[in-house]
């Protein structure tokens, strides 16, 4: 996880700050840009007719490199980043609570259209999960008035390594360089391993990201 954050970040600084002596390839690096963000998650985890969401307020970092081209008035952003998405639960009445987080690398396109001094549109990402951790206060199991701790532990094995998310973006970009943007991905596939028929993991996550661009 820690590699693949270095790496992204390696390209992209020496992207923006490339001597002048190379300043022959302005033209292929005009576009190139990288942006920073929060982000709210939900995770919404469902087995017959009992839910189990993990919906609560929660905020995880992303990083994302990306190229903006334009094509007539339409903008073509092609990206690659580094993101963190799943969901925090409520306190159950045992006292138990969980968090459940997804570390991915994520590949996507999102169409732009310029609306006044904003331009809005639509993507579509896919994520390669490198990482699923659950982050648990104690266990469900555990009785009440158990002397309970915050432990962690892998769920590799019951999530897919695979997802994908159509999402929406607004953005504004200032002082010729600077923006900032507002995306929301809804998921499109299920999360779990196998075909279980009477279990559904679908996720949401919006992000709010600030970048700089060529």
């Amino acid at each position: 996880m820690n590699l693949a954050v270095s790496t992204i970040m390696m390209i992209a600084f020496s992207s923006l700050y490339c001597p002048d002596s190379f300043s022959q390839t302005t033209s292929i690096t005009h576009g190139l840009g990288i942006e920073v963000g929060l982000g709210h998650n939900q995770l919404f985890w469902k087995a017959t007719d009992v839910s189990a969401d993990r919906t609560r307020l929660s905020f995880k970092p992303s990083v994302r490199l990306s190229y903006q081209k334009s094509v007539a008035r339409l903008r073509w952003i092609p990206f690659v980043g580094f993101d963190v998405f799943g969901g925090r639960s409520g306190t159950d009445s045992s006292g138990y609570k969980d968090r459940i987080w997804l570390y991915a690398i994520d590949f996507g396109n999102i169409l732009q259209y310029p609306v006044r001094s904003f331009t809005a549109g639509f993507g579509f990402k896919v994520n390669r999960h490198v990482k699923t951790v659950n982050e648990h206060f104690g266990s469900v199991i555990d009785p009440p008035n158990t002397r309970r701790t915050w432990q962690k532990s892998s769920m590799d094995f019951f999530f897919k390594d695979w997802s994908a998310n159509l999402g929406v973006r607004l953005d504004h970009s200032f002082s010729g360089h600077f923006v900032i943007a507002a995306e929301g991905w809804l998921g499109l596939t299920h999360l779990q391993k196998g075909s279980l028929d009477f279990l559904s993991i679908r996720e949401n996550h919006y992000r709010f990201l600030v970048g700089y661009r060529l």
